[in-house]
């Protein structure tokens, strides 16, 4: 957070420090009023210190979501979300000012780190984004909902990421001091993070709004701004593969029974593309595209598909499907074998190399698909055929001829 010099009010100085508490730094001012740096003499140790102090400290329906937040982080317990230590209230003349004291989250906030690198490393992006899904699925758990994900409220540390301010969350369970205060109709958050539900009536969402606004954060962080269009995503994301860019659209899909059910679900799809290569090599290297049904696979002249496109470039997706190429071996790491073109390619009938696997530890790279009844090679309409039940082209003997069309594989 930057630090701004500027001293407190003499009557918020006073009445903390009677209570162990000596405020010295600004933090910033939120939706609801001004945040303090504090120390807590006794364990010398410094905490957050939220006021109260709105422009209109009478408005009742933000007073009630300010006292919403302490209650709503005391049910919390997550190492990723701030837990609360005390409360409180200041005399200003006529007025009470409310105060929260919370634990202080260290670091910089998500969106100053964007502005200052204006794309995350994938990696980067997507440990971000798996540390605030488990924060999510606990908050989501306990029934509360945050309805302000936002770079604003993600503070990036060393080795983690937190999310803050909850001052706008709701809890979808009937408790004492934390039912829904938002009217129908009425729209609250932001509008570049919030979920097409949220902006039409904040009062209706579930969990799934905070899954969209997450969405949207891992698309600033991957394309430096937050302006996502569904349709757009893989225009906008071009550089990354297939793969992420499908996650993204399932987490923004416009409508809410399209998005992950949870968060759960949400970091298990990105947990299955963890071990690809996602970032953009500066170096031209071996690439394998996965992808039996691309264009520029290695395909004979009566259409079978006899390998895959395997060249030697610094993409990361391949440029006729969009396919995240294969660049190293998924288990070990190990560079792509130099042959591996003459070990998934069969160019000829007397050659039967169909596979080709890793020379360091012998992990399968790739496996040219072939008939599970005859073991012959495919045509694009066999690829996705339950060829073990029904067969192929081939081994149901439709009426052509063609050198391929021997019964067997090469």
């Amino acid at each position: 957070m930057a630090v701004v010099l500027r001293r407190a009010p003499a009557d918020y100085i006073d009445t903390l420090r009677k209570r162990n508490f000596e405020i010295d730094i600004f933090l910033g001012k939120g939706a609801y009023g001004e945040v303090w740096r504090a120390m807590q003499k006794s364990l010398n140790r410094p905490v957050a210190v939220k006021f109260f102090d709105h422009l209109n400290p009478s408005d009742e329906s933000n007073r009630k979501r300010f006292d919403r937040e302490h209650l709503l982080l005391a049910r919390l317990d997550h190492p990723a979300i701030p837990y609360i230590l005390t409360d409180g209230t200041i005399r200003r003349g006529k007025t009470e000012v409310p105060y929260i004291i919370m634990q202080l989250i260290r670091g910089q906030s998500l969106s100053h780190t964007i502005a200052r690198k204006r794309r995350l490393d994938t990696e980067k992006a997507i440990e971000v984004t798996q540390q605030l899904l488990s924060a999510l699925a606990y908050a989501h758990s306990e029934h509360v909902i945050h309805r302000d994900i936002a770079p604003d409220n993600i503070i990036i540390r060393s080795q983690s990421a937190a999310l803050i301010d909850f001052s706008i969350g709701i809890c979808t369970e009937q408790s004492p001091g934390l039912t829904r205060t938002t009217n129908p109709g009425v729209v609250i958050g932001r509008t570049e993070y919030s979920s097409p539900e949220q902006l039409a009536d904040s009062s209706s969402v579930d969990n799934r709004t905070d899954i969209y606004s997450l969405g949207v954060v891992l698309f600033e962080m991957l394309a430096g701004h937050p302006r996502i269009n569904h349709d757009l995503i893989d225009q906008d994301l071009s550089h990354l593969p297939l793969e992420l860019r499908n996650i993204i659209k399932t987490a923004c899909a416009p409508e809410r029974n399209n998005r992950y059910l949870n968060a759960e679900s949400f970091s298990e799809s990105l947990k299955k593309i963890a071990g690809q290569t996602l970032l953009l090599s500066s170096e031209p290297v071996l690439s394998l595209c996965p992808n039996p049904l691309c264009n520029d696979a290695y395909w004979s002249e009566w259409g079978y598909f006899r390998g895959p496109k395997v060249e030697t470039c610094s993409d990361t997706c391949c440029r006729s499907c969009g396919t995240g190429l294969v660049k190293t071996c998924r288990k070990c790491r190990t560079p792509l074998p130099p042959n591996l073109e003459d070990l998934v390619r069969t160019p000829t009938k007397r050659r039967d190399m169909t596979e080709a696997h890793c020379s360091r530890c012998g992990d399968l790279i790739f496996r040219t698909p072939t008939c599970a009844t005859c073991s012959s090679f495919l045509k694009r309409a066999d690829m996705r055929a339950d060829t073990k039940e029904n067969g192929c082209s081939k081994c149901q003997r439709l009426p052509e001829a063609n050198p391929d069309d021997d019964g067997i594989p090469f």
